[in-house]
Order: C-alpha cells, then structure tokens, then sequence
C-alpha cells in the first residue's frame, strides 16, 4: 500500500479574476451611453479645430452628470468625472500630449476613437 502525501507550501493557490465586476460593466455601459448622446456636440465643437483639450471634452461629454450619487459636492463630482475621462482614455488607447501643462487630444482622432467606443467596437 502506498501513500502519497502532498508536500507542504504545494497547495494550488487560485489565479486572481481578471473578469470585470458587474458594477463596472453597468458604469461602462452607462459612459457608453452619455458618449453616444454627446457625441454630436463634440463634433460640433470641433469643427475648424485641429485639437481638444480634456477639460473641454469632459465638459462636452457632460461626464459630471453621470457622478454616482454618491458624489454630493462639486469637489466629488469633478473628481469622479475625471475618473471616468481616464476610464475612456484607457479603454480607448487615446494618449494626449501636453502643452504648457494643459493636456489635448487630437479632434479629428478623438472623434473618430469616441464614435467607435459608443458603439461598442473598441473597448
């Protein structure tokens, strides 16, 4: 008869999930969603430009209006608007160069890259 022990420290440790979170699907679509509805003032904006800043495309995207409500102050809301301009940024792959500590995005690129986002081809 013949026993096998398993050594100590050989345990199989689980691998981390690298699925994301229902919470962060629903706050995904839900930018999705205000890119899309927002999309055409953007496009208005900027027209005859050949950039944008990311000030100016938060503002364009109205991304303080979809803060959690959690988010009761100004501070918050910028703070979580913000957040979901990086989230965009990341999942959209667009790098913005800096001029004198102001951040811009190219127009006609960020456009382009936010249209295929809304409709859910990239991201």
């Amino acid at each position: 008869m013949v026993i096998d022990y398993r050594q100590h420290g050989t345990a199989r440790r689980r691998k981390p999930s690298t699925k994301e979170s229902r919470s962060s699907k629903r706050r995904l679509k839900t930018l999705r969603e205000q890119v899309r509805y927002n999309l055409d003032a953007v496009r208005q904006h900027v027209v005859g430009t050949s950039r944008i800043s990311r000030d100016d495309l938060i503002v364009l995207l109205k991304l303080r209006a979809v803060a959690p409500s959690r988010c009761t102050t100004d501070r918050s809301r910028d703070a979580s608007a913000d957040n979901d301009m990086q989230r965009i940024q990341s999942k959209c792959g667009m790098e913005p160069v800096s001029d004198h500590g102001v951040k811009f995005f190219d127009a006609a690129d960020t456009v382009r890259t936010l249209g295929l986002f809304a409709s859910g081809k990239i991201g």
